[in-house]
Formats: C-alpha cells, structure tokens, sequence
C-alpha cells in the first residue's frame, strides 16, 4: 500500500491523510478519511449540483438502483473524485456530500498532498437484498471496517445512505451559506461536515482587498455549547487582492454553531511577523 503516515481526521468512517500548515502557533492534521489521489477540483464536469435551498428528496430503493451504489462507494473510498459525482443525484445530501470531499481535497491538494489508496486496499462487499456494503479499509492501521446501508435514491441515481450506528448524513452536512467581512477580509463557508467520529470540518474561501492577511487563531462554539479550539487547518495566509481555500477541523463539535476567526495583518517588511487587523465569525449550519 502507498500512504502516508501524516495525521488523520475522520470523514464517514474514513480517514485521510494531511499535513499542518498553520500560523501562529496552530498545529495541522486532516478531515475525512482513507487515503486521496490527485485532486479533481470541483469544476469537474462530473461534479454533481447542489443547491441549498432545495430540500433532498429519495425514493425507496429499486434493484436496478442499487447497481450504482457499489461502484460510487468504492470510488469514495479510493478518493476518485472525479467518478464519485456521477453515480448521485443532483441536490441530494449525496451531492452535498461529494461537495464537500472535493472542497476539502482541493485545499489538501492545493498544499502539497499526494498520497494515495491502491486499490487492492479496499474491499467492498455489496448486498442489494439488504441494501447496504460492507467497507473494509486496510490502508489504515487498524483496518477500517463500516458499513453503509439505507440507500435512498432519485432517478436511479444515490441520494443519500446511513452510516451503521451514526445518525442520518443530512444532519451532519451544512446547509446554509454565510460570510462576513471586515476591514478588507473576507471569509465565506464553502461547506461543512460532521464525520463520524464527531470531527467537525469547516471550509473556508478567504479573500483579502487591501492587506496580505493570516488567521491566527480560530474557534468554533456550537448552539448551546462549550467553545472549541481548532485541531488543525491548512494554507492560513490570503494576499492582497488574493484568495485562499482553508479548512478548520474541531474535535466532537456538531454543526449549528459560530466559527470565530482572529485575523491578522501581516507585516509588509517581515513575512514572519503580523499584528492584529479584525475578528469574522460565520454561522456553520
């Protein structure tokens, strides 16, 4: 197998590799799971639409339907981002879903990542009179075992499945999009998703008019909640008239909160150096 031994985070029952690539004292591992090949960003025309105000429908499973489940699972797994959006429905908590992968791998793949899964590491089992697969992941030590069931579908195409023993995928993927923007910073939620193991992944377009900026610090607080400090995120820098795609991860943090990012100015004379410039906070829901 070809992988490499970087952190992890929790995506679905996977975990992926990453490095940390974090200013002022932050540390830096990875969101969602199993190992990635090169990036397919989401322009790909393969990438499946998703809209945020349109409520997902399903319909109950059909046999012909389930042909494409086995298939999307493996090319999830195997981070084939490029197949993975043909085989579900646009609009769908699935569509959000591979949104939200090729979010999260763009800014992995924008920093350097490139490991990646053989193939021969992933056994995939599927049974359509249950309607669910069986993963074993044995590019992962211990070895990976979940399963995915309650295929819901549209079109022929899959909408949405449970992860065994997790609550439902549409509880655990934004739905909302938000911003804020002060002092020429501006940061926008691109997506957002709950794994598995309760890891929260945020990821963030940052955008800076007039200063070479730095998120020196961010936090996150769920409704209700205690507040969390961030485990890891990547490529924290944005330059003037520039833009950045970022991610934030916060251990056991469930969507419905605030994510509060400390910005800083860079100094012109001094890469190494910033000092205060604003605070943005976007609502994660």
């Amino acid at each position: 197998m070809t992988r490499s031994n970087q952190g992890h985070v929790a995506l679905q029952g996977r975990s992926l590799p990453v490095k940390r690539l974090i200013c002022a004292g932050a540390v830096l591992p990875l969101l969602l799971a199993g190992c990635s090949e090169p990036v397919t960003t989401a322009t790909s025309p393969s990438t499946p639409q998703v809209s945020l105000s349109a409520e997902p429908t399903a319909t109950p499973d059909a046999p012909a339907d389930f042909d494409n489940v086995v298939p999307f699972v493996r090319a999830v797994f195997l981070g084939q981002y490029d197949k993975e959006g043909q085989y579900v429905a646009d609009n769908s908590d699935a569509a959000r879903y591979v949104a939200h992968q090729r979010a999260y791998y763009e800014v992995v793949s924008n920093n350097g990542d490139s490991s990646t899964t053989d193939e021969s590491d992933i056994d995939t089992d599927g049974d359509a009179a249950k309607n669910e697969v069986t993963i074993d992941d044995r590019s992962t030590d211990p070895v990976t075992h979940v399963v995915w069931q309650d295929f819901q579908f549209e079109g022929g195409k899959v909408a949405s499945w449970t992860v065994k023993g997790i609550r439902s995928l549409d509880k655990r993927l934004w739905h909302a999009k938000a911003s804020d923007e002060s002092k020429g910073v501006k940061a926008s939620l691109v997506s957002a998703y709950e794994g598995s193991s309760g890891r929260l992944t945020v990821v963030v377009d940052l955008t800076s008019s007039d200063v070479d900026a730095r998120i020196v610090g961010a936090t996150y607080t769920p409704d209700g909640g205690y507040r969390h400090e961030d485990q890891s995120s990547l490529s924290n820098d944005v330059d003037k008239s520039g833009k950045t795609l970022t991610y934030f991860t916060f251990n056991k943090s469930s969507l419905g909160g605030k994510l509060k990012l400390n910005v800083d100015r860079i100094d012109s004379g001094d890469n190494s150096s910033s000092y205060s410039l604003t605070n943005l906070t976007i609502k994660v829901a």
